[in-house]
């Protein structure tokens, strides 16, 4: 069972828009079913991570692309407002497009949120997701808000802020960009939840150069493994991404998160997977001290899906 689980949100763009300001969390009448759901498939992480902690705002809809402040007290996070994204794509019910939103917890619950009212961010009738805030606050996005094309929205470019920056592709879907300053590197999608590429001296070069596809073994020799959802550390040198290479062959075959090492300028350790489930997890992002690892998990039951906003902490 073959599914693209993270990517099945572009292109998605109707009429329909979402309110401003924050919204509280509000009861679900299946709330009990999926509670029980979530107990029977408990993320496993690896040693000396803590069990995962369900966030609540994620009871206010469909959330992915989660990306956290370096003090783990702000997440951002692509949201749909109905439950089951997935059902709504393949019946052709939408109710929105999809809008990045955050929200803000000093006590770690992020109850509330808000729209990222900004930019293409949270643009009517436009989707946008894959959200990353570098050192100096710039906003990195996937949206489709230049890929209309002869009425109907075909693929995605990445932006900062309200740039669209020179080395997309016209015909391409570019998705889930990581900028990390220390080595001037642009992560990205570039066949979006199965290939990551990089552009080198992408500032230096005024983001006109020309992407790299990702060395092995960050994306893997094997045609079957989608790789994805690059997070990179401040200094550029531990990678964490998504990737499906320990479920090839099963039937969920959704994939987990993943974790190497830079060795060289173009060497990388092998992947080290660090969370995994029965259907999928991904879309790691970590806190600047390396110790809160935020991600997004899917659940499934009876053909029906949910997503979950969670973290985990190292114990030592």
């Amino acid at each position: 069972m073959k599914l693209r689980w993270w990517g099945l949100v572009l292109l998605v763009v109707l009429a329909v828009s979402s309110g401003a300001g924050e919204d509280p969390v509000a009861p679900d009448p299946h709330l009990g079913r999926w509670q029980v759901v979530r107990s029977q498939d408990v993320a496993q992480v690896h040693d000396g991570w803590s069990t995962p902690v369900y966030l609540e705002v994620s009871e206010l809809g469909w959330g992915e692309s989660i990306f956290v402040s370096p003090d783990g007290k702000t997440i951002w996070y692509m949201y749909y407002p109905g439950k089951d994204l997935l059902t709504d794509i393949e019946n052709g019910n939408f109710v929105d497009d999809t809008d990045i939103y955050f929200s803000k917890s000093p006590d770690g619950q992020f109850r509330t949120q808000q729209k990222l009212d900004a930019f293409f961010a949270s643009e009517e009738q436009i989707s946008a997701s894959g959200v990353m805030i570098d050192s100096d606050g710039h906003v990195w996005y996937n949206s489709n808000h230049e890929g209309l094309v002869n009425g109907d929205w075909e693929h995605e470019n990445i932006y900062r802020d309200d740039q669209l920056l020179p080395f997309n592709d016209p015909v391409k879907t570019y998705a889930n960009p990581h900028y990390c300053q220390a080595r001037d590197e642009l992560w990205f999608d570039s066949i979006v939840d199965t290939e990551i590429s990089v552009l080198k001296h992408a500032a230096a070069n005024g983001f006109e150069g020309r992407p790299v596809v990702a060395p092995h073994p960050i994306n893997s020799e094997n045609e079957d493994v989608q790789d994805s959802q690059p997070w990179l550390s401040a200094d550029c040198d531990t990678l964490y991404f998504t990737s499906n290479r320990h479920k090839i062959g099963r039937y969920f075959d959704g994939p987990g998160i993943f974790r190497s090492q830079r060795l060289g300028e173009d060497a990388w350790s092998e992947p080290e997977l660090m969370v995994t489930s029965r259907v999928a997890v991904g879309d790691p992002a970590l806190t600047a001290d390396g110790r809160t690892m935020f991600f997004v998990q899917h659940f499934e039951k009876d053909g029906e899906f949910r997503t979950g906003l969670f973290f985990t902490q190292k114990r030592r």
